[in-house]
Order: C-alpha cells, then sequence, then structure tokens
C-alpha cells in the first residue's frame, strides 16, 4: 500500500478548507503577518525571495510584498485561490505532500501554522520539497488543536526530525525571530493569533551551498 494511500485525499481536504476556512484564517491570522515580515526581514537580511508554504489566500504574502520581498505561495485549497488577497498568479494550488513545481528559486521559505496540517506519513516528501527550493525553512509547530491538525508535536519533536533529515538547527536565529515577534509593540496583531511566538524555528537545509548561507544569516 502507497503512503498516498493512507492520506486524506485532496478533495477531503479541499472540502475542510473551504470558503468558510479561508475567512476564519483571514480574519484571525491577518494582522499577524506584518511582524512576521518584519522579524524575518530583521533576522534574514540577505533574503529577497519567499515561499510561503500552506498560503491560504495569501494573507502573509501580502505583509512580504509590502516589505520588497519577491513572494510565490502554495496551497491545496482551490477556495483560497478564489479568494485570493494578493495576485492569483503569485499563488500555485498542488499538493504540497507531492513534488513542488519549483527547484531552488528561493532564499527562504517560511510555514506558520501549517505542518500540523501534514500526516506524519507525508513529511519526508514535505522534506524533499523542502530542500530543493530554499535553504532556509521557517515554521512553527502547530501543537494546537484546531481544523485539520493531523500532527500535533511540540518544538523539540520537530527540532529532532529536521536534524535526522540533516538539517541544522538556527538556534540563534529561531530565538532572534521569537525575540522580535515578543516585542510589546506586536502585542495586538499577535492577539488573536499568538502561536507563531510559542515555538518559531529557523532550519537550514544539508543542501544549502548557495550563496545566501555565505552572507552571514
Amino acid at each position: 500500500m502507497s503512503i498516498m494511500s493512507n492520506l486524506h485525499s485532496k478533495e477531503e481536504l479541499n472540502k475542510l478548507y473551504n470558503s468558510r476556512y479561508v475567512d476564519l484564517v483571514m480574519d484571525n491570522d491577518y494582522d499577524a503577518g506584518e511582524p512576521l515580515a518584519k522579524a524575518i526581514k530583521s533576522v534574514f537580511p540577505s533574503a529577497k525571495s519567499v515561499l510561503d508554504v500552506g498560503c491560504n489566500n495569501g494573507v502573509h504574502m501580502s505583509w512580504f510584498i509590502d516589505e520588497g520581498f519577491f513572494v510565490k505561495g502554495v496551497d491545496i485549497s482551490e477556495a483560497a485561490w478564489e479568494k485570493a488577497v494578493v495576485p492569483q498568479e503569485l499563488i500555485t494550488i498542488c499538493d504540497l505532500r507531492e513534488p513542488l513545481p519549483f527547484n531552488g528559486e528561493f532564499d527562504l521559505a517560511y510555514a506558520i501554522e501549517f505542518m500540523e496540517h501534514i500526516e506524519e506519513e507525508a513529511l519526508d516528501q514535505i522534506e524533499k520539497n523542502m530542500r530543493l527550493c530554499t535553504p532556509i525553512f521557517i515554521f512553527t509547530p502547530g501543537n494546537q488543536s484546531g481544523t485539520g491538525h493531523f500532527n500535533m508535536r511540540p518544538v523539540e519533536w520537530w527540532i529532532e526530525k529536521f536534524q535526522g533529515y540533516g538539517w541544522t538547527f538556527l538556534k540563534k536565529e529561531s530565538l532572534a525571530l521569537h525575540d522580535f515577534l515578543m516585542k510589546p509593540e506586536w502585542d495586538e496583531a499577535q492577539s488573536r493569533f499568538p502561536f507563531m511566538r510559542k515555538g518559531i524555528m529557523a532550519f537550514k537545509s544539508p543542501a544549502a551551498h548557495r550563496t545566501i548561507m555565505e552572507k552571514k544569516f
């Protein structure tokens, strides 16, 4: 039996991440995108191109565009694409549990409240996708209950998991991202979406031989 046969189907996930879900994320998550974009720009100043993994309708992408990044997003939800708050051509509808149509195009990728939506059996493919796409991967653990949260794990589990793949946990940079998000000026922006403060992590790919890692992130 293949791994994919054990996973939720694309049809099931599109029913789950429907128009109502897209609106809920937008309402709760929009303001949190500003401190995220500014935090990444502050801690990783050499990054110019970013991939939003599990981008929904571009709820965070719009803030990265405002900060001058070149941004693309990927998501499985057709409703998210239909309700995009960024130009639709910037969002690719695809199943992230399958190979992505990108190869080394991004300085950095981020996945905010996304990894818990991926079944554990599919994480090997997610890791392969990220290794091909980018030298730096930033994500949150998402260990609280919620819609489609199939794999809720603590920060320590994710660190061990990605170190097992050969990624380097960037402790200093992860702490800097956390400290930036914890500034009192972002309390209101984070009030309805506090999760990224709880355990944001940054990793360097084992395939990170590109110049971006030579720029002293």
